[in-house]
């Protein structure tokens, strides 16, 4: 799958310490295919986060991040916690999070879209975000149910989800 193989390699373009990625350099990767580039830049910039990239560029990543934004805006009084968990591993996400990841797959968001915002929230990278985005991508109905509790959810990445 080219989402995949896109994710591992711009794993090493992510910068989880100061929120920051480095689009300059991903898009010089042969492994990274532009359109999941570009998603995934656009969404991380919409999360706050820098994306170093020329100004052309930065112009496309400001579209994409418009786009997605009035999806997944964040509220004051979120339950849970974001985050992730090494056994078995998956990710948090508080009821902010969850709404917004759900919001932004109705909105029609793509899975570097979803996998950006998770990378955004939990600090994981973006293999294991991607494997969770694609289950979420195809079983659509799942965040809704998982989040049913408005305590946040845990998403793992065969499918399965629980409430936090």
């Amino acid at each position: 799958m080219a989402e995949e193989a896109s994710f591992r390699a711009m794993d090493r373009y992510v910068d989880f310490e100061h929120a920051r990625f480095d689009y300059r350099a991903a898009q010089s990767d042969p492994d990274v295919d532009s359109g999941v580039l570009n998603e995934f830049s656009g969404t991380l910039l919409a999360q706050g986060w820098n994306v170093d990239a020329d100004e052309s560029d930065l112009a496309i990543l400001e579209r994409e991040a418009d786009a997605i934004e009035p999806a997944i805006q964040f509220y004051d009084a979120c339950q849970g916690r974001n985050g992730f968990q090494k056994l078995p591993p998956g990710v948090l996400l508080n009821s902010c999070a969850a709404s917004a990841l759900q919001n932004a797959y109705a909105a029609g968001a793509g899975v570097a879209a979803l996998a950006a915002l998770i990378t955004a929230e939990t600090g994981v990278g973006g293999v294991l975000a991607g494997a969770i985005a694609g289950v979420l991508a195809a079983e659509s109905g799942i965040l809704g149910i998982c989040g049913s509790w408005n305590r946040g959810i845990r998403l793992f990445p065969g499918g399965i989800c629980w409430s936090q």
